[in-house]
């Protein structure tokens, strides 16, 4: 489960910088 578990922080990161930057 934590090799799942970086991916998952990524995608919530690249969706939360891609709100800010909106």
């Amino acid at each position: 489960m934590f090799l799942d578990v970086p991916d998952l922080f990524a995608q919530l990161v690249a969706i939360l910088v891609a709100l800010q930057f909106n």
